[in-house]
């Protein structure tokens, strides 16, 4: 059975291999937070047009990814 971390690198090679060289160096530097940020700006824009989409559904997933980034940084 594969470990989480080789399940979670498998998906996040197959995740940067579909990104241009420009997103490449852009997700290199991203942080979490960052990713917050342009969770709300999305959120905002979505509902300065009335298209609001339930980005809140990603909540989980989120911190998910940030207990996992804290399990690591303990390590």
């Amino acid at each position: 059975m594969a470990s989480i971390d080789s399940t979670f690198q498998q998906v996040l090679n197959s995740f940067t291999d579909r990104l241009t060289g420009e997103e490449l160096e852009d997700f290199k530097v991203s942080s979490f937070k960052d990713l917050e940020v342009a969770i709300l700006s999305i959120q905002e824009e979505q509902g300065r047009r009335l298209e609001m989409m339930n980005l809140a559904r990603i909540q989980r997933f989120l911190e998910a990814m940030d207990m996992y980034v804290t399990f690591l940084a303990g390590w």
